[in-house]
């Protein structure tokens, strides 16, 4: 079961009581990253993608487990300060680990053991971009669908947030949204929308959408590939168990 470095990891999770408020945040945050091939849970749910991430998480995950399903548990940290941010293990292999700068524009991902880096410019991210565009110029794609309030709110690790729905025909996102960390969340946009669309031509993208209605305490995706007959389907959950707050 594949996975691509957890860009969703960056919506993140937090267990502790302070506000930032809009300080500039310079620290440490954990992440939780849980992925479960949840294909043979399907069923369970009448082969209702709905239905199953409607469920508590928790209650899928010993779910699956109990069902002998694959499931990865990764743990993600990033160390933050001022427009930098350095991303350490995840989808990382070994001791390697990647720097972005959503002020520079740049992207860094370091081998130590290898003794080797290799950097991004944003402009060399947006020639990449334009030459996946001319390849598949006729894709379709128009950015994410819009987010839709649910009108609910839970509590996350002692935190109260909102919940909102981004669907498409493959994938369905639930994300808990506080505003209590606008630090957070203005660096996580900043960062989505210099590294993720460094031309500005496609608007938006899942990381600035979420992020423009506040910090992600918890994130859920469900995506699901196929017809009914041959459906398979992916659940990762993202949550930031921690974060400490000091000078790095």
């Amino acid at each position: 079961m594949a996975r691509p470095l957890p860009v969703l990891a960056l919506l993140a999770a937090t267990a502790l009581p302070w506000r930032l408020g809009a300080q500039a945040f310079e620290g440490t945050l954990r992440m939780r990253t849980v992925t479960i091939d949840a294909t043979p849970l399907l069923e369970q749910y009448g082969n209702d993608p709905e239905r199953l991430i409607a469920a508590p998480w928790e209650r899928i995950l010993a779910v699956a487990r109990d069902a002998g399903a694959q499931v990865e548990d990764d743990t993600t940290l990033y160390h933050i300060k001022g427009s930098r941010l350095r991303m350490s293990g995840g989808g990382m292999t070994d001791s390697s680990y990647m720097v972005t700068d959503h002020q520079t524009g740049t992207m860094m991902i370091v081998q130590p053991e290898q003794r080797s880096y290799m950097e991004w410019t944003r402009a060399d991210m947006q020639q990449m971009m334009e030459e996946m565009r001319a390849m598949a110029p006729d894709s379709g794609e128009t950015g994410p669908a819009e987010l839709e309030p649910l009108g609910t709110t839970r509590d996350v690790r002692g935190r109260r947030c909102a919940e909102y729905k981004l669907a498409d025909e493959q994938s369905i996102t639930i994300a808990c949204v506080t505003r209590d960390l606008a630090a957070l969340a203005t660096l996580f946009q900043k960062l989505g929308e210099t590294m993720m669309d460094p031309t500005g031509e496609e608007g938006r993208n899942q990381l600035t959408e979420l992020t423009r209605h506040g910090f992600p305490l918890l994130v859920r995706e469900l995506t699901t590939e196929g017809d009914e007959q041959t459906r398979s389907a992916v659940y990762e959950i993202n949550e930031l168990v921690s974060m400490d707050r000091g000078a790095l």
